[in-house]
């Protein structure tokens, strides 16, 4: 039987919450500032190295957990190059197996977003809008957002090493890369860490610890279900262990399959398109946006020479456009009488689309180890991910703007004579819902099928005295699709062959009828973006002994690494009245890079506990410094340096510094990825500036417009320093409180510069003048020949994919509007992170409570050098203030049970939505607060009876209490699904059974 004050003298110096949870059998959440000793991705095997006097680094629990013969017990490992020290100065936060298990959460990046730490402003599988492509997540990807400050800020390591980034349009690592049953651990730390591993970890690292070293089978099934959806996963996890020869070696494999069935936005009343419930608009009709019933609207400019007028007092919700709802059971040309008027026909779109897509995952990992000789060891991590998606959209086009409308021109057969408001001669529009033509025909279906592999094979060598060696490969591809309309694309432009339909007379754009087999052939084509990313990477370290001091042993770290990374993308569309695919008008890009580095670490102990020193028990420094040459935009040096100061075994002090960086995105370097430049010849100019010719000395300026990728731009940094306390009082046995303030300043950071803006007032066009480019054609320039252009002129007007069309007059072109994307954005945070735990064993059981939260103190952002700083925290689309998880747990033999509580605070609604024309006021968005329960049992070998023998079952409710989400009326939602959800309570069963 364990005794209670054994486990808390084991635990207390890692933090008694996560020792007595792998102990016992519950399962939790832990912070720590010191983490014992064992380098990021090593094996349970090298943390033999550690100090035998921390006896944390290594436990024996075999008695306790029957699928492991011996299982290190290791937290954050993330933070250093040095065998068998503890990475000094920062913040770790380490969520054990069994804590993952009881989040109830089906993916490691959900299981990761329990954490306050993180902040749910990225990318997912979710669509809030109405657009299948998420906001520009194409391919559905998912990441983690420490701090809010960025996605591409937190770097995700598997084991210690970097994986293959995914993405289409985007470049980004997706947090998905390892199934549940196969993570050991995750550990996080919550501090700028480019001195160790390079770029990306400006907010942070977040490192998934596979399992490794298991012996047997372990077979496990979990299953989630709320109101809206269900989804299941399979898991199988076999280990075997051998010694040829006392070269031992093992070999782990874990495979998984999850699925999830469709789930539509329009099942879910916050995502409708009518809002009205919720003192919202309602979105079917806005303007001549609308979502058409069966048959469809004619809309027309209600105002002079085709725009907008007055809005119609009848028909509020059309602003200045004229509806004319289409009859239903109209045959041939409705009459101009027979249209009704200031009315219709409409349906809600998200009955059409999807929130969430169809799933289906497979996933596998392999992990195998072998001791070739006494002083040399193999191993090799492979893992292997396929996922397929398929989203629903109302539109064949996938666009969110408008309904799919036909443009009916005068002389065609489907052409109507005398509407009013269609000037003589002139074309109209007829809005259209093709969906609902297609009863027998395809859905609309973006199809997201994404395919990663990455394998590192390594050998690991004890070289002389206590230096040790490392060196390992990997390499990791991603193919993915991220816009896939296969067969069942449409494509809205003026030319499409649907208009061309229409206007021979093929298609009847008025009838409610469904449409012919050999009608949908003349108009479904095929829209797809391919991308290829492959990863090649290199890296060798030593480390080892230097000297010894009174207050222990200098050690060191030396190593370089060398990355070979390509990024391939293909485009094509069916297009034209001929509904071609073509792709000679989009993206065939590839684009490669390489990239060098050499890195160095110290480790001193300058004080010991032995060297007896008044109030400093122990003082540790370690320093660690890293340079990067890239061949696209040059070097950047980082160094980081930390120090931990222990007054007693009461309390302990903590600190570091050091500078960060990420390198701009493959896709935001590569023009040929995605480019525009657009010409305008009539454009408002209000800069004042009288370097831009004006048209007739009016306030237009006739301008270029230029978009899209940068090959000219720069790393973004970030300087992170962090203070922090750890407090374990002696008098209070089993508690444990840690708290840190941080501050993070992150600059150059790469946006796509407002270049509507550019030419409003002077005031502007002061503060963008770097990227306002004044062109002087002369009298001698000739349209077509470029040599006669102004010079300034003519690297704008190369090496760009979109727009060539609208540039039929260069020599016209007064001014450059550079809307590329810049090295221009600021961002200051600052804040505060605690988090405190507290065991108390009773005759009864033992007790765990515990909790976490985090406040920000500080977002203040620059959009561009010039520009004022804003407020950038508790405001929709930003980061929020305060977030707390806190929990309550029980443990008595088998059995544990822990409630969970969740809690966001408020922020302001500042992004207000129009009702009938009328601007809504901002509004405040209460906390949301939530409960979590987990009920579990595990049996190890000594249960009562055979088949209980290594079973584990768990019980998970998320949202116990169903509380509502708050309203957050923006755009065409009433939720704000970054700070809450809309599913009620989510169950989940969790059953695994390990056979030895």
């Amino acid at each position: 039987m364990l005794d209670p004050k054994r486990v808390f003298r084991l635990s207390s110096g890692v933090g008694s919450f996560v020792l007595a949870r792998a102990l016992l059998g519950a399962a939790t959440v832990h912070a720590q500032a010191a983490p014992p000793p064992q380098p990021a991705g090593t094996s349970e095997e090298q943390s033999d190295s550690a100090d035998a006097e921390d006896p944390a680094s290594i436990t024996d629990k075999s008695d306790l957990d029957p699928a492991f013969e011996r299982e290190i017990i290791v937290t954050a490992s993330t933070g250093t190059n040095i065998s068998g020290v503890k990475p000094v100065g920062s913040e770790a936060v380490v969520m054990d197996r069994n804590a993952i298990l009881q989040t109830g959460k089906n993916s490691v990046a959900d299981v990761v977003r329990t954490l306050p730490q993180m902040q749910n402003l990225g990318f997912d599988e979710a669509a809030t809008g109405a657009n299948a492509n998420a906001s520009g997540n194409s391919n559905r990807g998912t990441t983690l957002n420490l701090r809010g400050i960025g996605s591409n800020a937190t770097l995700i390591l598997v084991d210690g090493h970097r994986v293959a980034p995914s993405g289409a349009a985007n470049s980004f690592t997706d947090a998905v890369q390892v199934p549940v049953s196969a993570l050991e651990r995750v550990e996080v730390v919550a501090d700028g860490a480019s001195a160790i591993y390079g770029s990306d970890a400006i907010s942070g690292v977040v490192n998934y610890v596979l399992r490794k070293k298991f012996d047997g089978i372990e077979l496990g099934g979990r299953y989630n279900f709320n109101k809206y959806y269900d989804e299941f996963a399979l898991s199988a996890v076999g280990g075997l262990a051998w010694d040829f020869d006392g070269r031992e070696g093992s070999v782990m494999v874990a495979y998984e399959h999850s699925e999830r069935g469709y789930v539509a936005r329009g099942k879910i009343p916050y995502l409708r398109q009518d809002l009205r419930r919720y003192g919202g608009a309602d979105f079917r009709i806005v303007g001549n946006v609308a979502s058409p019933g069966s048959p469809g609207n004619i809309v027309v400019p209600s105002g002079a020479f085709g725009q907008p007028g007055a809005t119609n007092p009848a028909f509020p919700e059309a602003g200045g456009y004229i509806y004319y709802a289409i009859p239903s059971g109209t045959t041939g040309v409705p009459s101009v009488d027979s249209l009704i008027a200031d009315s219709a026909n409409l349906v809600d779109r998200s009955d059409y689309e999807d929130f969430l897509p169809k799933s289906r995952r497979n996933q596998v990992v392999v992990y195998l180890n072998q001791e070739l000789t006494e002083d040399l060891e193999f191993y090799n991590q492979t893992f292997y991910n396929k996922r397929q998606l398929w989203t629903r959209t109302f539109l064949p086009n996938n666009t969110s703007s408008s309904s799919f409308d036909v443009t009916i021109q005068p002389g065609t057969p489907y052409y109507i004579e005398g509407i009013p408001g269609v000037a003589a001669g002139s074309s109209y529009t007829v809005q259209y819902n093709l969906a609902a033509h297609m009863a027998n025909g395809p859905a609309f279906i973006n199809y997201n099928p994404e395919e990663t592999i990455s394998t590192t094979t390594g050998l690991r060598a004890k070289l002389f005295s206590d230096w040790e060696g490392e060196v390992y490969y990997t390499y990791g591809q991603n193919k993915t699709c991220g816009v896939c309309y296969l067969g069942n694309f449409v494509n809205g432009d003026s030319d499409s062959a649907f208009n061309a339909a229409v206007n021979q007379g093929l298609i009847n754009p008025y009838s409610d009828a469904q449409l012919t087999q050999d009608q949908l052939d003349l108009i479904l084509g095929t829209n797809y973006q391919y991308s290829q990313n492959y990863f090649h990477d290199v890296v060798a370290k030593v480390n080892g002994a230097l000297f010894d001091l009174p207050g222990g042993t200098v050690k060191m770290a030396l190593g370089g690494e060398y990355t070979f990374t390509i990024n391939k993308l293909q485009n094509g569309a069916s297009r034209g009245p001929d509904n071609i695919l073509d792709a000679s008008n989009d993206a065939n890009s590839r684009r490669t890079r390489t990239q060098y580095a050499a890195f160095g670490e110290l480790y001193v102990p300058v004080i010991s506990p032995d060297m007896h020193v008044p109030l400093m028990d122990e003082f540790l420094v370690n320093a660690a410094i890293r340079y990067d040459d890239y061949s696209d935009f040059g070097g950047t040096v980082n160094p980081k340096i930390g120090a931990t100061w222990t007054i007693n075994n009461d309390l302990a002090l903590r600190g570091s510094w050091g500078t960060s960086f990420r390198a701009p995105g493959l896709p935001e370097l590569e023009p040929g990825l995605f480019s525009v430049a657009v010409q305008v010849p009539v454009y408002p100019n209000n800069s004042g500036r009288d370097d831009i010719a004006l048209i007739a000395g009016l306030p237009y300026s006739n301008i270029l417009i230029r978009l899209g990728g940068n090959p000219e731009l720069k790393a973004e940094k970030g300087t992170t320093w962090s203070l922090g306390a750890d407090f374990t009082p002696s008098y209070v046995p089993g508690l444990k409180i840690s708290g840190t303030y941080y501050r993070i300043e992150y600059k150059d950071q790469i946006l796509g510069v407002p270049w509507a803006s550019f030419l409003t007032s002077p005031e502007t066009a002061s503060v963008y003048s770097d990227y306002i480019v004044p062109i002087s054609n002369g009298a001698s320039c000739v349209n077509g020949n470029s040599s006669t252009y102004d010079p300034a002129l003519v690297p704008f007007l190369e090496n760009f994919l979109y727009g060539s069309a609208s540039i039929t007059n260069p020599c016209g072109i007064s001014v450059v509007l550079d809307g590329r994307y810049q090295n221009v954005a600021t961002a200051v945070q600052t804040g505060i992170d605690f988090q405190a735990d507290y065991m108390i064993p009773t005759d009864l059981g033992t007790f765990l409570l515990g909790g976490s939260f985090t406040k920000i103190l500080k977002n203040e952002q620059q959009l561009a050098p010039g520009l004022p700083t804003f407020d950038a925290l508790d405001r929709i689309n930003y980061p929020v203030s305060f977030r707390a998880r806190g929990n309550l747990g029980y443990l008595n033999g088998p059995f544990s049970a822990t409630l969970y509580m969740n809690h966001v605070g408020g922020y302001l609604n500042d992004q207000p939505i129009t009702i009938q024309n009328v601007v809504q006021p901002n509004s405040q968005v209460p906390s949301w607060t939530t409960f979590d329960l987990s009920i579990g049992f595990a049996f190890d070998d000594d249960a009562r009876w055979d088949f209980m023998r290594g079973v584990r079952f768990s019980t998970t409710v998320q949202n116990l209490f169903d509380a509502d989400p708050p309203i957050v009326l923006s755009g065409q939602s009433a939720i704000d699904m970054r700070n809450a959800n809309p599913y009620g309570p989510i169950v989940q069963f969790s059953l695994t059974k390990a056979f030895h």
